[in-house]
């Protein structure tokens, strides 16, 4: 038999069993349509979680190890070994410890409560700090910060000591140019407001830049400074603490809740030992790429640290894509999709 002759006795077939012919075809337009809706929202969603990682920019590639306040005992620690382990792993561009401190601001007849970040000087730029005045902290730089974009906006007048802008102070940031000299502060205001006596030196110091506005709260409301000179305000922070009882005064160890959810105040603790010289309590680590994130993170896990101890921007996009592959997964089971 000819294939003309096929073709024709189908087509005679198919036009006596219309009902048949007509539900068959439904059928095919109805289960390639579902599949292709399937495959198109599969596709949709992994380029919604591609665009979402892409947004988050330098934020994406960030592993925080942070130890302190975390709850159970962990057997590794933040010290310089391990810090030297995390830099040495595959796809880590550079690890910093974070240290933290805060410094009462004055000049002229406004003050200020500044949170400060001391972190190494080169992880700046790996962490998508821009600057918008001046530069970025060097190394070499002596008592230097660079201010955060929001850093106008707490001043307030020394003789309006508890209202900040926005809470029934002044509509206008106050006309200080933060790079123009040198700044004095302390971490005891009485060493800084005048009329008033301390057995503290106050600090110089000197503005090099001011950070670009962004979204990135981390560093919104946190000034940064070069590590070894936060740890150093710290440790004298500490001895002073030490010297009047290891409680109360400059802190005290006391912690309170700033703008941003960031804890200020007596971070160097009142206890009979330094706590930088033991271990930090937080690292920022920093990925080449945002897919390697997840990896960096479960390599430092697996040096010893609790799994709520290490966190990235991007675990909870990850947890939907994996949700998403497991949905094809019950689709291939069930049989509704086989090409997914």
């Amino acid at each position: 038999m000819r294939l003309i002759d096929l073709f024709s006795m189908a087509l005679r077939n198919m036009v006596k069993r219309k009902i048949r012919t007509i539900l068959t075809v439904m059928g095919v337009v109805v289960g390639s349509s579902a599949i292709t809706i399937m495959i198109s929202l599969g596709v949709a969603v992994n380029m919604t979680f591609d665009e979402m990682i892409e947004e988050m920019g330098q934020m994406a590639l960030r592993v925080e190890v942070q130890t302190w306040g975390e709850p159970g005992p962990f057997e590794a620690t933040l010290n310089n070994d391990t810090l030297a382990r995390i830099n040495a792993l595959p796809n880590v561009v550079i690890a910093t410890p974070i240290a933290q401190t805060s410094l009462t601001f004055v000049s002229g007849r406004y003050m200020a409560d500044l949170q400060i970040m001391g972190i190494e000087p080169a992880a700046m730029a790996h962490l998508g700090i821009g600057v918008a005045e001046g530069r970025g902290l060097e190394y070499g730089d002596e008592m230097a910060i660079v201010y955060s974009a929001n850093t106008l906006s707490q001043f307030r007048n020394i003789r309006q000591q508890n209202m900040f802008w926005g809470m029934g102070g002044p509509p206008t940031l106050p006309n200080i140019d933060l790079l123009a000299m040198p700044i004095r502060a302390s971490f005891d205001q009485n060493a800084v407001l005048p009329g008033e006596s301390s057995p503290v030196r106050p600090y110089i110091v000197d503005g090099v830049g001011i950070m670009a506005a962004s979204d990135d709260w981390m560093f919104s409301w946190s000034s940064i400074m070069p590590l070894d000179q936060v740890i150093e305000i710290e440790r004298e922070r500490w001895r002073q603490q030490q010297q009047q009882g290891g409680g109360g005064g400059f802190g005290g160890g006391m912690v309170m809740i700033g703008p941003g959810g960031v804890m200020v105040g007596g971070f160097g603790g009142g206890g009979n030992t330094f706590r930088y010289d033991e271990a930090f309590s937080r690292v920022l680590v920093v990925a080449n790429d945002a897919n390697n994130t997840e990896a960096v993170a479960d390599a430092i896990r697996e040096m010893g640290f609790n799994e709520h101890a290490v966190r990235t921007n991007t675990s909870w996009i990850d947890f939907q894509r994996e949700q998403s592959s497991l949905c094809k997964i019950y689709w291939r089971r069930l049989g509704l999709c086989r090409c997914l």
